[in-house]
């Protein structure tokens, strides 16, 4: 009896481990981490408890992608969530459902709306990158497919996201602008300090969710239509550089975290203050540039508007 009983125990334990192993799936991406001591979580959300970090470079392997803002990775030593925007991987994208295809229209004008923008291959982050561009770049959209518009730049055909792409022509949106008087940069200033006092999270991009410091510039951008890039290392390098002295209400400011890393980023809104979405203590604040701890603190500007 005893020995029927083990081998119950024995042919339900390997029962369990097939099940496991075919529910894993066929294949892993290997993927590199691209942001400095990103938070591994117990689960998809930020609000999941943290159970290690990663370096800038690490090596992963992408388990789970079936949540889009949050994949399951897993390296030598671990396995955890990581949030899906510090991940970079140059295999193409899971097959699209076959509920989407291209859609042809008339060939349109239009042009970038964004910073460093790629012209991918197809319609996804993991296909080859045909050609980076600008704020202003002229295109012709010839086309969707899904969230990813068909286009053509300098001769090349190829896909861009649709947040960085705008039907038109760039000069007639500049000078109807110019014609309103606007002054896009204290306009972005003013609308930044609306939302002092929002909660931090990390990942966080909306007010809904609660910034960090990159969604927090990332977001207020947006709603003026540009685009800024997702981590602050590399929105040093979104617009153009501006010298301190030339220093203006909606510059953002990019602050080093030792050697020229940037790990922090906040907007300027005049008199000596910025607005930042400083940690989980304090949310969405204004600080001093001018005394304190940012007053010590090695940074450089970029003009994005």
């Amino acid at each position: 009896m005893r020995r029927c009983r083990i081998r119950a125990l024995c042919l339900s334990a390997a029962f369990f481990l097939c099940a496991l192993i075919f529910s894993v799936p066929a294949y892993a991406e290997q993927a590199t981490v691209t942001g400095d001591k990103v938070n591994v979580r117990e689960g998809p959300g930020a609000d999941r408890p943290v159970t290690g970090s990663l370096k800038y470079g690490a090596a992963v392997d992408i388990i789970d992608r079936s949540n889009p803002d949050w994949f399951l990775v897993s390296w030598d030593g671990g396995s955890g969530y990581v949030f899906s925007l510090y991940l970079h991987t140059d295999s193409p994208d899971a097959p699209e459902s076959e509920a989407e295809h291209l859609i042809p229209q008339a060939p349109a004008a239009g042009y970038i709306t964004g910073m460093h923008v790629s012209l991918r291959g197809g319609p996804g982050t993991g296909y080859p990158i045909l050609g980076t561009y600008s704020n202003g770049k002229a295109l012709t959209i010839t086309g969707s497919f899904g969230p990813w518009k068909a286009v053509t730049v300098e001769g090349k055909e190829g896909y861009v996201y649709e947040s960085y792409v705008r039907e038109g022509l760039y000069e007639s949106a500049v000078a109807a602008a110019r014609a309103a008087g606007a002054e896009p940069g204290k306009d972005i200033a003013a609308y930044a300090l609306s939302f002092v006092g929002t909660p931090y999270t990390w990942g966080g991009n909306s007010p809904a969710t609660g910034f960090d410091c990159a969604g927090f510039v990332q977001y207020i951008f947006s709603q003026y239509g540009y685009t800024t890039s997702r981590i602050a290392n590399d929105i040093r390098r979104d617009g153009e550089p501006v010298e301190p002295e030339d220093l203006q209400p909606g510059d953002v400011l990019c602050f080093y975290s030792g050697s020229q890393y940037v790990g922090h980023v906040g907007i300027y809104v005049g008199d000596g203050t910025f607005v930042h979405a400083a940690n989980s203590i304090s949310g969405v604040v204004t600080t001093s540039l001018t005394s304190g701890y940012y007053a010590t603190r090695g940074y450089e500007i970029r003009r994005i508007v």
